[in-house]
């Protein structure tokens, strides 16, 4: 998809939703998030500085149904605002259509997002997601989602600044479950089936993949990425409040600077478990394999990491609090793209 696309798809998408509700009664929503934790590495590579974070995320919108057109729509904004190492800012808006079909068995969908983040880079970015939904009985259902996006970087990135190959660049995609403060960007979860997320990953100049001690003359250019993503899911219930959740992933970034294209396999398998009224367990663990345009000129393997989390959350009425937990292994040929992160988190979430 071409950018124009995502633009004319978002605002056709949001005046659609905006003119099937003039006539219904507009009831906002307003949620407020507040996290702290605690992250070991906030720079996601060998040797990275650790540091304690601060978020706050808050969020309006407009949800509602059209029950003559089985419709389900939703418009929101959202904003977010992250203290750790840095300061880190995002606001995104958009909207979203859901529709029920054959007795609500099978539920597509779609939804068009803006976001601007600006932080350590300054980004824009335009999203689109298309999704259907099937439920095959009552105790197990079905998922597709294909996701399209462009990155829009608005300053231009000088590569190997002082002589110095450069080898990394920040990003909004990664293999993570959670959202934290990072150096490399913030989380905006915008629904539950599309995230944004922080990472950082190979980049430019071939010049380099030599190894040697030669100098490397600066380059300026502007980024531009386009990523896409197509995931399977299926969720099976098991006895009385448990749900097991499988999820397959391929994923694909494209960009004008060759070392940060790259094409990821994911597997993932999570769980939530009620032991009490009020009360949710959920684990969730993940495997990917990254697979970079530039390789090592050594080791052709691809990036391996592994990732495994837990979250406990205890909710009443309007406010709920979590523990989240995660730890990740990233190895990769190259050392210093080899690490581990800890992070820790607690979140106070109100809807009003």
């Amino acid at each position: 998809m071409h950018y124009r696309t995502y633009h004319h798809f978002g605002i056709l998408l949001i005046l659609a939703i905006l003119e099937l509700t003039t006539s219904e009664a507009w009831s906002l929503e307003s949620t407020l998030k507040l996290h702290g934790g605690y992250n070991s590495n906030t720079e996601a590579r060998a040797h990275g500085s650790s540091s304690g974070f601060g978020q706050l995320d808050l969020r309006f919108s407009l949800p509602g149904d059209l029950e003559t057109l089985a419709t389900d729509y939703e418009v929101f904004l959202d904003g977010s605002y992250v203290k750790s190492s840095d300061q880190e800012y995002r606001a995104t808006a958009g909207g979203a259509l859901d529709w029920s079909l054959y007795a609500d068995r099978l539920r597509p969908g779609a939804m068009y997002a803006y976001s601007i983040y600006r932080g350590d880079d300054d980004v824009n970015t335009h999203g689109a997601t298309l999704w259907a939904d099937w439920s095959l009985n009552d105790r197990a259902g079905l998922g597709i989602e294909q996701v399209f996006s462009r990155e829009d970087y608005q300053d231009k990135v000088t590569l190997n600044a002082g002589g110095e190959p450069t080898y990394r660049l920040g990003s909004i995609h990664e293999p993570a479950l959670g959202s934290w403060g990072s150096a490399a960007g913030v989380t905006q979860n915008l629904t539950s089936l599309y995230d944004w997320v922080s990472t950082n990953f190979l980049t430019s100049d071939l010049r380099w993949l030599t190894i040697t001690q030669h100098t490397t003359e600066p380059v300026t250019v502007k980024r531009d990425d386009h990523f896409s993503s197509t995931a399977l899911r299926y969720t099976q219930a098991i006895g009385e409040g448990l749900l097991l959740d499988l999820r397959l992933a391929r994923e694909h970034l494209d960009s004008n600077i060759d070392a940060a294209i790259y094409r990821r396999n994911t597997i993932g398998i999570g769980g939530l478990w009620q032991p009490a009224p009020r009360w949710e367990l959920a684990p969730q663990a993940r495997w990917s394999a990254t697979h970079y345009k530039i390789k090592h000129p050594l080791d052709n393997d691809p990036d391996m990491t592994k990732i495994l989390g837990v979250s406990l959350t205890r909710r009443q009425d309007a406010h709920a609090v979590s523990l989240r937990v995660e730890w990740l292994d990233n190895d990769s040929p190259f050392d210093e793209e080899c690490y581990e992160r800890t992070v820790v988190e607690c979140i106070f979430a109100y809807q009003f």
